[in-house]
């Protein structure tokens, strides 16, 4: 009878120390997937900035592109009128 109830005994410390050393390890993980959850998000926080910082930049060197073809087209034109100035200029002095 003793060594029934000893064994009933320990079986109940065995699984008492389970349940609490279940817990613990429960505990942990729950810590490290907050942290794993964190870091997620500001990997995501730190991509949708860094998406928006690009997305300017590409906008900005699209206006930048804008503005060098209208400055090619102006040079472009005005190379063209300097050209008729000095054909009528030679031909006004053409006798």
């Amino acid at each position: 009878m003793k060594k029934s109830i000893l064994a009933t005994s320990l079986c109940g410390i065995l699984v008492t120390t389970n349940v609490i050393t279940g817990w613990q390890f429960k505990k942990e993980l729950d810590e490290q997937k907050y942290e794993y959850d964190q870091v997620i998000n500001n990997l995501h926080s730190l991509t949708e900035q860094y998406d928006d910082k690009i997305k300017k930049q590409q906008d900005n060197i699209n206006e930048l592109n804008t503005q060098i073809d209208n400055k090619d087209k102006k040079l472009v034109e005005l190379s063209q009128q300097l050209e008729e100035l000095k054909s009528n200029k030679k031909q006004e002095r053409s006798p």
